[in-house]
């Protein structure tokens, strides 16, 4: 058998257990760890001279186990904060230092600005220095995604 060809061999059936694993746990993600779809086309026999077999043992949990539902809203967070910096393109405000671990407060399009008497207010408003109090949900990697910002102090 040449080199290349024998290469060849190895790769496609690396390709084919790669396939595998990502099948199985796509399977046992979904909670269907008894059946596993066949989507693969099976290999006609002698057509691999090198083939590598795999055994995988799925066994149901002996254990009844409780499902948890998450909760369908998270949690309401209220941060009061120093204003490092505001991005109107990004609509974001950074943070002088994180509160309660969060170091962005994000605007979405139904953020509400206001200030501490319940005037509206500007994103441009919100500069270097001027205390905020932010309330929101968390978000992803720091962020708290904000339903309302008030301003408490002009600079």
């Amino acid at each position: 058998m040449s080199r290349h060809k024998f290469s060849f061999e190895i790769a496609y059936s690396v390709v084919i257990l790669i396939g595998l694993a990502i099948l199985l746990v796509s399977c046992a993600v979904r909670g269907n760890v008894s059946t596993v779809p066949p989507t693969l086309q099976p290999i006609a026999p002698g057509t691999l001279p090198l083939m590598v077999t795999s055994t995988v043992v799925l066994s149901q949990p002996s254990v009844p186990t409780e499902t948890v539902k998450p909760e369908s809203t998270p949690t309401r967070i209220s941060i009061i904060a120093t204003v490092m910096d505001t991005s109107l393109s990004a609509r974001i405000i950074m943070l002088e230092e994180p509160v309660d671990g969060f170091s962005v407060v994000a605007l979405t399009e139904d953020t509400k600005l206001s200030s501490l008497d319940g005037s509206p207010v500007e994103l441009k408003d919100f500069q270097r220095g001027v205390q905020i109090r932010a309330i929101g949900r968390p978000g992803s990697s720091g962020a708290l995604l904000a339903e309302q910002i008030i301003l408490l102090s002009r600079k």
